[in-house]
This record gives structure tokens, C-alpha cells and sequence, in this order.
């Protein structure tokens, strides 16, 4: 049996940067490249609240204070986790 404890970070995230964090509504998307990701954007339930496609940025302003989830993926298909804490 394998147990999953943890968010596992996949070598996408080697090169991408997620900032700030914590965020007060703007995370910025940041690899040196100019790659275009599809993020979507899981609250601290598990719920999805967010999808969107972006090459530089993610938007949370709209969301309440907390933490999320962002599943991230390149155009290759690999994907990456990031946790972000939202404090406004």
C-alpha cells in the first residue's frame, strides 16, 4: 500500500516560481519561459473554485481569506501543486 501524506511538488514547479505567498489576491507565475499554464485553483475543502488559463498570473482577490490549492499544468501535460495562503 503507498499513503499520501503530503502534496508532492513534480519537477514543473522546479522551475516555476509561485509568489507571494502569503498573497493578499495576485499570485504571479514566473519560469523564465514563456509557458502558458492551465491553473485550477481547489479551496481548503477540496471544492474547485477556480480554472483559468494564464502565462503570468492567478487572481484571488475575490476569494476569502485562507488557504488554496493550485493544481497547476504546462502545455506538456506535467502538472504540479502548489499551496498558497490568501491573507488580505
Amino acid at each position: 500500500f503507498t499513503f499520501v501524506n503530503g502534496v508532492h511538488q513534480t519537477s514543473i514547479l522546479n522551475n516555476l516560481k509561485v509568489f507571494p505567498n502569503p498573497s493578499t489576491g495576485i499570485i504571479n507565475l514566473e519560469d523564465g519561459k514563456d509557458s502558458q499554464y492551465e491553473v485550477l485553483v481547489y479551496d481548503a475543502t477540496g471544492k474547485l473554485v477556480s480554472k483559468t488559463i494564464t502565462k503570468t498570473m492567478v487572481d484571488l482577490s475575490g476569494f476569502d481569506n485562507g488557504f488554496y490549492l493550485l493544481k497547476i499544468t504546462n502545455q506538456n501535460n506535467e502538472t504540479g501543486y502548489s499551496k498558497v495562503y490568501l491573507s488580505k
